[in-house]
């Protein structure tokens, strides 16, 4: 292996591991507050599970924070929907907000809900159930989720969010670049781990997706994996450079 293919190989590792970590924490990082939500309300029976109720993924002292559930009418008569809105607070118990909104037929309205700071739980939660009493021939709803706190009033959450978000796919692509350029260096090579790579990163990416949508139990599972993976593929990536 020559010099230039050996940096290449070892830039390479170092990039897709940095960008790999990073996004392995973000999507931790979101899986989080759902998992908290899930365990920290009271268990609340249900028909079908609230679906449209978002949260959102990051705070900061500059956000105007918002719990949003949008419904549907589909009847014929003018429904009156009872929502009862529990949200966290800091001595563990949780305040509740009920609203009963009249939505006409066909109608499609968003509600919200104000969080702030002085929700937090646990230090960096917010966290929000909301259960939809039955009404006319639709089914009684129940859903959870939860937003990370981050007390940096010099930035948004969004900006927070994207900021990380792209940092962390900037360095994994850039790690597959090198390290595709290092393979195409190499002449007689052994077997590469180029495809437990390409799991990795799709184990990954599929969390990441899996935290923006909130759906904390697909994002343990790609924390678990990622984990095996990595223990499986960098340390044999190390040992080949």
């Amino acid at each position: 292996m020559n010099r230039f293919t050996k940096l290449s190989r070892s830039l390479g590792v170092f990039f897709f591991g940095c960008g790999i970590l990073a996004d392995i924490l973000l999507f931790a990082l979101l899986s989080w507050p759902g998992l908290e939500a899930y365990f920290y309300f009271d268990y609340m029976p249900a028909q079908e599970a609230l679906t449209t109720l978002k949260c959102p993924l990051f705070l900061t002292p500059r956000d105007r924070g918002q719990v949003t559930v949008t419904y549907s009418n589909p009847s014929r008569l003018t429904l009156v929907p009872q929502f009862q809105v529990n949200i966290s607070s800091p001595d563990l118990m949780f305040r509740t907000v009920d609203t009963a909104p009249s939505i006409t037929p066909g109608e499609t309205k968003e509600l919200h809900w104000d969080i702030t700071s002085q929700d937090v739980v646990f230090a960096h939660l917010i966290l929000a159930e909301v259960y939809v009493s039955p009404v006319y021939d639709t089914p009684d709803r129940v859903g959870r989720c939860g937003t990370l706190w981050v007390d940096v009033p010099q930035l948004t959450g969004e900006e927070i969010f994207a900021g990380v978000l792209a940092a962390s796919l900037l360095f994994i692509a850039l790690g597959w670049g090198l390290w595709i350029a290092s393979r195409h260096s190499r002449r007689g090579s052994k077997p590469d781990v180029t495809g437990a790579m390409l799991a990795l990163t799709a184990v990954v990416l599929f969390g990441t997706i899996a935290g923006i949508h909130g759906w904390w139990q697909f994002g343990v599972a790609c924390l678990v994996l990622s984990i095996l993976l990595i223990l499986s593929t960098l340390g044999y990536l190390i040992q080949q450079i």
